[in-house]
């Protein structure tokens, strides 16, 4: 689950539209009035693929079984187009721990991610439906060690590409704060 407050930039900004004269007076690139900044803290879980298992050596690592639940965060600048569709970046960091009956991983990660939010229902201005949905370059380093002694036999340094989906709930505060409930799954292609 991931808990997620934004503030609507429109309220405390010193620029105002971004305005380039030429051919015509001006061109409105960016209305502020649009952009929003956030912060994202949630927890992460290694889920279990063990269903791709090839024998003892390759079973699958899950973070199901953590005694440290691993945290990371987001933040994101988007920008809302419409009532119902936000484009955004974000960036974040994390850790993730996952294991199995022989050995476990701890590790780091960084995260640069393209998102999009499909706002699906609104009710009173208050409250929001939505579904989410992304694709960005995770960094990663991690080791894995054996459970029976501890001693790490593998450290690993690796770029992958990461797709998520999502949804969620935002409950809108006042018109600068918001707060969002949501799950999503992150695909990493490693």
């Amino acid at each position: 689950l991931i808990l997620l407050a934004q503030t609507d930039s429109s309220k405390n900004n010193s620029f105002n539209n971004i305005n380039f004269d030429g051919i015509s007076n001006s061109i409105k690139l960016i209305n502020p009035e649009n952009l929003s900044i956030g912060l994202n803290i949630g927890t992460v879980y290694d889920v279990d693929f063990s269903k791709l298992d090839i024998d003892q050596w390759s079973t699958d690592l899950s973070g199901y079984s953590s005694k440290n639940i691993p945290f990371s965060y987001l933040l994101n600048l988007e920008y809302h187009i419409s009532p119902s569709l936000t484009l955004g970046v974000n960036f974040g960091k994390g850790s993730v721990y996952g294991e199995n009956d022989i050995m476990y991983h701890n590790g780091e990660f960084t995260q640069y991610n393209l998102t999009s939010r499909l706002n699906i229902l609104n009710i009173k201005d208050k409250f929001s439906l939505y579904t989410d949905a992304g694709i960005g370059i995770i960094n990663s380093t991690s080791t894995r060690s054996f459970i029976s002694d501890d001693v790490v036999f593998l450290e690993n340094e690796v770029e992958s590409i990461k797709t998520d989906i999502g949804f969620g709930v935002q409950y809108n505060y006042n018109d600068r704060i918001s707060f969002n409930l949501d799950r999503s799954f992150n695909r990493v292609a490693d």
